[in-house]
């Protein structure tokens, strides 16, 4: 394909050609947002189905059809340049109709038809069908200045949520930006391409785009390049499966956009929009390289971290009032009865183990009025707890997992958090449970380590939103205590789906569990009765956290350890006040009372 590349004309291929390159890929690059407003309507009082949903570039409208099979949202636009890919997605939106779902597919060039857009948008909104949107664009705003005649950034963005009757505006957007992570000048080098012919293709790639720099072949098979051109130069080669999709890319650079330039359009246009950037290295290209085996340094030799080349966006803005639960005068926020529970003794020994007594669910269960109880019954029938027989089975998994992912290596383990943190006493029940020698483990203070072919592997007990285990990895590399190119794994007891997708695309640490956490089976994020129960988790939530009535995030987790009960799981279950008491050991830390 490289021989192929430049042997051909400055062309970009046929429509059709590109198009099966990047058929289906919306659902994969819609994850983040699902799991973004999924958050945001557990916190309330943000409603899915209130929402009307516009992709911009959204090529076959995958994207959107895993967005309204995830989530309540029924209405969406779809403005697409390809002839080809709107074609698909307008025979996708046949299907959609039956199921009750709208899809209105615009083709045309962005900066033309955006006004068209918003007019289907704005009539559903004048209907009473919508009283949101949510724009995505995923890898198209960086290349809109080059592709679309007169675009204007500023423009853009202004007349996307220029209507102020917009109760909510969301926007998200993943975009390819300049790389983080790497100095100046770096060597590259491909196992299956020989570094002359990488070098033709690097100064071809600069000459297409009128970069900088002079890529220079040298000994063993590295070449040595401006860190700018040697990521532009990998995004052509490796996430690339055909002529016509490089020839597409070799149109624009990924490695020019400025995405606080979209932050602060973003701010400026919506009153109140909070905006977020964060840099994150892709799943797509961090499997690109190892798939290809690339290899890169600095040119001291010095071996480097992923590159983190591209920028997630999320603005959120709601302004749908906030209505604190009704309390009546003279009357206690808890009301405490008498009344026995529905819940059965052999039910609660199943649970907890007999970890917890059925008299202390008693107690527990006499807090709440005795019309929510039932709901309170299901919620915790369907908790998830770990008690020490199950603590165990899950460390001895966990070790199974890790050997599969470290053959042929030697292992250091290390409690992830420190001294305070649960990390520390996972690995200290890790190493009694499999046997393991005390010279496989060390304690984050002893880190740097240095050890020739050694993965190190973190432990802890859970990644649940992945925040709190990227934030500390941030502060792990900015203490120089880990070295570039270490490979390290991060290995937990249980994790949820989108806890590690975000700990893949906001940290270099390889993630595992020994259980995962899915929505399926707990009744506030799945079933037709959700809202309901979700409604009688926030009423008690707010009384006792009002900052985070049902978890951190609005993680909506039933989720408890023998040791412990992480803070994405509902505050009923572990927040002590003077007017409640919790069934079980409180969170050994908490971001919920730090966080404004």
């Amino acid at each position: 394909m490289v021989r192929e590349a430049l042997a051909s004309a400055y062309g970009e291929g046929s429509d059709t050609q590109y198009q099966v390159g990047f058929a289906g890929e919306g659902e994969r690059k819609s994850q983040y947002i699902i799991d973004h407003l999924q958050r945001q309507a557990a916190i309330g009082p943000l409603r899915l189905e209130q929402l009307g949903y516009l992709s911009i570039g959204g090529a076959d409208g995958s994207e959107i059809e895993a967005v309204f099979a995830s989530t309540a949202i029924s209405r969406a636009v779809l403005l697409e340049h390809s002839q080809e890919a709107a074609a698909v997605a307008r025979s996708k939106a046949v299907v959609l109709k039956r199921a009750g779902k709208e899809l209105v597919v615009l083709q045309g060039d962005a900066t033309a038809t955006i006004d068209d857009c918003l007019v289907v948008l704005d009539g559903w909104r004048c209907e009473g069908l919508i009283s949101g949107l949510v724009c995505s664009a995923q890898g198209v705003l960086h290349e809109l200045s080059r592709r679309s005649k007169g675009f204007d950034l500023h423009v853009f963005i202004g007349k996307l949520f220029r209507n102020p009757e917009w109760q909510t505006c969301a926007f998200y957007s993943r975009e390819p930006c300049v790389p983080e992570g790497w100095p100046r000048e770096v060597q590259i080098k491909l196992p299956a391409l020989n570094n002359d012919l990488l070098v033709r293709f690097a100064r071809y790639v600069r000459d297409r785009l009128s970069m900088e720099g002079d890529p220079q072949a040298i000994a063993n098979g590295w070449v040595v390049m401006p860190s700018v051109l040697a990521i532009e130069t990998l995004h052509k080669l490796v996430r690339n499966h055909s002529l016509a999709r490089t020839g597409h890319e070799l149109g624009e650079q990924l490695t020019e956009f400025d995405p606080l330039e979209v932050k602060k359009r973003l701010e400026n246009s919506v009153a109140g929009m909070r905006v977020t950037v964060e840099r994150v290295a892709t799943i797509g290209f961090k499997n690109a390289l190892e798939q290809h085996k690339v290899e890169y340094s600095s040119v001291d030799l010095k071996p480097l971290s992923l590159p983190r080349t591209h920028s997630e966006i999320i603005g959120f803005a709601c302004t749908y009032p906030q209505q604190a639960p009704p309390v009546q005068a003279g009357v206690p926020e808890i009301q405490r009865a008498a009344t026995p529970v529905d819940l059965a003794g052999t039910d609660v020994d199943r649970i907890f183990q007999g970890e917890v007594s059925p008299n202390g669910v008693l107690r527990w269960m006499s807090q709440f009025s005795p019309g929510d109880r039932p709901v309170i019954n299901e919620i915790l029938r369907s908790f998830n707890y770990y008690g020490q027989a199950r603590l165990e089975e899950l460390c001895k998994a966990l070790h199974v997992e890790i050997l599969d992912r470290t053959i042929g290596f030697k292992v250091m383990y290390v409690g992830f958090g420190g001294a305070a943190k649960s990390g520390p006493g996972v690995a200290y029940n890790f190493r009694r449970a499999n046997g393991l020698p005390g010279d496989a483990f060390l304690e984050e203070g002893a880190l740097p380590f240095h050890g020739e072919n050694t993965i190190l592997v973190f432990l802890d007990d859970i990644v649940a939103t992945g925040h709190q285990a990227a934030k500390h990895w941030e502060e792990l590399r900015f203490l120089g205590k880990i070295t570039p190119g270490t490979r390290v794994l991060l290995a937990t007891l249980v994790a949820t789906d989108a806890g590690l997708r975000y700990v893949q695309e906001h940290s270099e640490l390889e993630p595992c569990c020994a259980d995962r956490i899915r929505s399926e089976g707990n009744p506030l994020l799945t079933g037709a009765g959700k809202d309901r129960f979700a409604e009688v988790g926030s009423l008690y939530g707010r009384r006792i956290e009002p900052r985070a009535p049902l978890g951190y995030e609005g993680s909506c987790l039933l989720v408890g350890f023998r040791h412990a009960t992480p803070d994405n799981t509902l505050p009923i279950f572990w927040r002590r006040t003077a007017l409640w008491e919790p069934l079980l050991l409180q969170s050994g830390s908490s971001r919920i009372a730090t966080d404004d």
